[in-house]
């Protein structure tokens, strides 16, 4: 989803100086990075300020637009809201017809994919992969 994944780069960085004990904290148009702890690794704290300079543009896109990144949050939760509608029904759509084609076609114990079987990215197997059979034998 493009409204989310446009926020990558700054999320993971905010991230890794959040897992560093370092908070970024806006301040204007800039942005302070304070440690949450004081025995913090100084190697680690360097490296950590260094990634953050190099995607600035990504965490301020992030940390200067409080507002635009809630309504960013609300659109994403929408749409991801009606893609897992859409998603939960053809999810029981598919599992309802599969079983009918089963009781139409009771003979047929062959996946549905045929002799190579349901790929192992599937969300869930058909019947014959599920029972072990694959290529009806």
């Amino acid at each position: 989803m493009e409204i989310l994944t446009k926020h990558e780069k700054g999320i993971i960085a905010i991230e890794a100086a959040w897992n560093n004990d370092l908070r970024l904290v806006p301040a204007g148009d800039m942005v302070d990075i304070q440690p949450m702890r004081k025995d913090i690794d100084p190697a680690q704290s360097k490296l950590i300020k260094q990634m953050l300079k190099q995607n600035k543009e990504s965490i301020k896109a992030i940390t200067s637009d409080s507002k635009g990144i809630r309504e960013t949050l609300c659109k994403a939760q929408e749409a991801l809201s009606k893609d897992n509608s859409v998603f939960l029904v053809s999810l029981d759509l598919w599992d309802r017809l599969e079983k009918t084609y089963r009781s139409v076609f009771p003979d047929d114990m062959s996946c549905i994919n045929g002799e190579k079987g349901c790929p192992d990215h599937a969300i869930f197997n058909c019947t014959a992969c599920v029972k072990g059979v694959k290529d009806g034998v």
